[in-house]
């Protein structure tokens, strides 16, 4: 094909800008349209366009979000073919560890202790698998304690040089802020972890059983797939779940999705009604009369609450269930 024009580069970083802020997700053409400033109505624009670098640099499939940059397109930009490693989203525990570590070392300061090894637990576990993240993908890797406070919770966990999921989007502020005092997402997350170690041990387990059966069949899709589903269904029923699982990229993890979701305790059904977060769609369960989430931010994102609530009935015939540490798995 002729040369490539300045426009066609243009659009080449676009493609791979849009797919690194969907966590490594190939991106649609309304999306790439949108990132251009342009209404999602000129996908087919967009489409023209790339089809005249298809499929040097570009190629899809009649499949949904299929579209790709070629190791020629990516050579353009400098970059070569990352392997399924680098394009899987990091362990989404990371974060609230790295929250809960901060928090605790912040309290020995404040009672006048020196910061010396051994650190709490949550901290060395969660700068441990930075590390590992790190030294799979080719970042460099923090050393020590100053670097990963310093080079890593100063900085937006959304701005990391590190593929989060979807749910990391919402991590849009650093963990500790300038004047060094822990940000309220920092104090948020380490609630969230608070109490509920048992639960995320599994759910943590469960989803690196889900990414390495997804890296040894280079099944990408099917592992986004599968966290999607988490997400956009905090709350399903047997049926729902077993017809997922019957679909062909979630088949090969059918019986862990079954896995990944549990009974919805009493405190969470109010007069026969479920009650869900206006964010996440999770169950709200109430305690000490305050309402409580399973999701980082949610309380702030709905204003405690008041938007965006919604019901939905329990029916113990057909009981409901919801996905079990959402606010780790997701």
């Amino acid at each position: 094909m002729a040369d490539l024009t300045d426009a066609d580069i243009a659009l080449l970083r676009l493609i791979d800008k849009v797919m690194r802020d969907n966590g490594g997700q190939n991106p649609t053409l309304a999306e790439i349209a949108l990132a251009a400033g342009l209404p999602s109505s000129s996908r087919g624009t967009i489409q023209r366009q790339l089809t005249r670098l298809r499929p040097n640099y570009v190629d899809w499939s009649g499949q949904a979000r299929s579209l790709r940059l070629t190791p020629s397109g990516l050579a353009v930009l400098g970059q070569t073919a990352p392997d399924l490693a680098v394009q899987i989203p990091i362990n989404d525990l990371i974060v609230p560890l790295l929250a809960a570590g901060l928090t605790r070392l912040s309290m020995r300061v404040e009672a006048g202790e020196a910061l010396r090894a051994p650190y709490d637990e949550a901290w060395e576990r969660g700068a441990r698998m930075l590390t590992l993240e790190c030294l799979t993908r080719g970042v460099a890797a923090p050393a020590h304690l100053g670097e990963v406070i310093n080079l890593w919770c100063r900085v937006a966990p959304a701005d990391w040089p590190l593929p989060l999921g979807p749910a990391g989007r919402l991590y849009d502020e650093p963990l500790l802020d300038d004047g060094d005092e822990l940000t309220s997402l920092c104090r948020e997350l380490a609630q969230n972890l608070v109490s509920g170690d048992a639960e995320l041990e599994l759910s943590e387990s469960l989803m690196a059983g889900v990414r390495s059966q997804a890296q040894a069949r280079r099944n990408q899709e099917g592992y986004v797939t599968f966290r999607r589903y988490l997400i956009e269904h905090p709350v399903a029923t047997q049926d729902d779940l077993s017809d997922a699982g019957a679909r062909r990229e979630l088949s090969p993890f059918a019986a862990t999705l079954h896995e990944m979701y549990e009974r919805i305790p009493g405190t969470a059904i109010h007069n026969g009604q479920l009650l869900l977060c206006g964010h996440c769609g999770w169950t709200l369960e109430r305690a000490d009369n305050r309402l409580r989430c399973g999701s980082p931010r949610c309380r702030t994102l709905t204003d405690n609450f008041s938007r965006g609530t919604a019901t939905r009935p329990y029916d113990s015939a057909d009981p409901p269930l919801r996905a079990a540490g959402l606010s780790a798995s997701m």
